[in-house]
């Protein structure tokens, strides 16, 4: 039997790692009065988190997570029933709908947040600083990586 690579090693765990993270937050919240929110819903409010503005664009967060902008929308939809976002016509662009996060949506950013680092904090309450440190610098050399081929296709 062939030894797994480790590069093979490193994405099934980041995968996985994703997945108890996700699962870990939603058991958090079902003991939660937040709203029930869905991992669909989460990534669309990540794009706005994440953002350098503070908003995007539908259209930006469709291209983002390789969905439908119709899609987007109807997500987009019911994050405003929630009152986690708002869309707003873009100040640039008078045809665009610019999508932000509420003031709902900004405590429960900070909550999302809390919650993450917490279940993080659990998580790697055994490992050393030096570590720590050498496993941020990998998983941000990982997501510039991304980033700029991302930014290549988008010229293409």
């Amino acid at each position: 039997m062939e030894k797994e690579s480790s590069h093979s090693r490193i994405w099934k765990l980041l995968f996985q790692t994703a997945e108890a993270l996700r699962n870990a937050h939603a058991r958090t919240v079902a003991q939660t009065p937040m709203p029930e929110v869905t991992i669909s819903q989460m990534r669309v409010m990540s794009c706005i988190f994440f953002s350098s503005t503070g908003s995007a664009k539908i259209k930006d967060i469709a291209a983002e997570l390789g969905i439908t902008s119709g899609g987007v929308s109807q997500i987009v939809d019911n994050l405003v029933k929630y009152g986690l976002v708002e869309r707003r016509i873009d100040d640039n662009d008078r045809r665009a709908v610019s999508i932000s996060l509420s003031p709902n949506g900004q405590r429960c950013r900070v909550e999302v947040g809390k919650t993450f680092t917490e279940i993080a904090g659990r998580m790697l309450d055994d490992v050393s600083e030096e570590k720590l440190c050498t496993v941020i610098e990998v998983l941000e050399k990982m997501l510039s990586v991304v980033q700029k081929e991302r930014q290549l296709q988008e010229r293409e």
